[in-house]
């Protein structure tokens, strides 16, 4: 899934936090950051100066009720 264009990332990892299972970030390069982790947090910050990879990246949730929490900020249309 993708980022909604107007996402609040401070509220989306607040409610990361409530998720029984990883979330994932997967950016187009590869790189797969666990968003439930601090060093993934940090990182995940960092990379918000780059718009374009917040946009392109795709968000997965390896518990389906997770996606329930976090649709206000990810386009969860298939």
């Amino acid at each position: 899934m993708k980022f909604k264009k107007n996402a609040d990332y401070m509220k989306f990892f607040a409610t990361v936090k409530k998720c029984k299972g990883d979330v994932l970030f997967y950016t187009l390069e590869g790189d797969q950051l666990n968003l439930s982790s601090t060093i993934s947090h940090f990182l995940f910050m960092t990379m918000m100066g780059h718009e374009g990879s917040m946009i392109s990246g795709n968000v997965i949730c390896e518990n389906e009720e997770d996606v329930e929490l976090l649709k206000e900020f990810l386009d969860t249309e298939k």
